[in-house]
């Protein structure tokens, strides 16, 4: 496991070369499982701080809410995987004629959640720094944390690593489906876009939700 990750992450091309031969379910699932755990931790590490002031039963029900929100993070991981690899699948077979079972592109894909496990690591660790300099007793805690520099940093690198997720997805496709790598990455870009289009409209327009 340890040795395919490193593959991974230096010789993508050649890593996913050799895993669509006989593609396992158990590598993958592990690496979505992980990211939804490194996702979590990272949406919820500063809610401590967010809560000051709060006490007794209310303290309850906001960390069973955290439990529950972490919980959710990681089932919505597997959700994403799903739905991420059925619209690679579909743009790439209909806009591209690829051909390929998609199965193999499913366990194929789900290494590509290494890119936001790197980067939620690295941005809990920025956030960790922010917790230990922020001064609930000033007040405005959450004008604090956000005009914090590291927060611009943590949020910079999360969205690397959903880049860095994309460009993996991209040789999924490409051994698993039979596309160049540039058509593969437009299957990628493509449900990817539209998905952020919605999920934007959604919050600019609560109504239409």
């Amino acid at each position: 496991m340890n040795r395919q990750v490193v593959d991974l992450v230096t010789s993508p091309n050649e890593f996913f070369a050799r895993e669509r031969r006989d593609p396992a379910l158990l590598g993958p699932a592990v690496v979505v499982a992980l990211a939804g755990v490194f996702v979590g931790i990272n949406s919820l590490v500063l809610v401590p701080l967010r809560s000051q002031g709060v006490s007794g039963e209310a303290m309850v029900y906001l960390y069973a809410g955290v439990a529950f929100g972490w919980i959710t993070t990681i089932l919505t991981m597997f959700l994403l995987w799903i739905f991420y690899a059925g619209a690679f699948f579909t743009v790439a077979t209909y806009l591209f004629d690829g051909s390929g079972d998609f199965r193999k592109l499913l366990k194929l894909a789900g290494w590509g959640f290494v890119g936001q496990i790197a980067a939620s690591v690295v941005s809990v660790m920025a956030k960790g720094i922010i917790y230990t300099q922020i001064d609930p007793a000033a007040g405005a805690v959450v004008a604090q944390i956000q005009t914090h520099p590291l927060f611009t940093v943590a949020s910079t690198v999360s969205m690397v690593g959903f880049f860095w997720s994309m460009w993996l997805w991209s040789y999924a496709i490409r051994y698993s489906l039979h596309l160049s790598l540039i058509r593969s990455l437009v299957a990628v870009v493509v449900p990817v876009v539209i998905s952020a289009g919605l999920f934007f409209v959604t919050r600019l327009f609560p109504g239409m939700s």
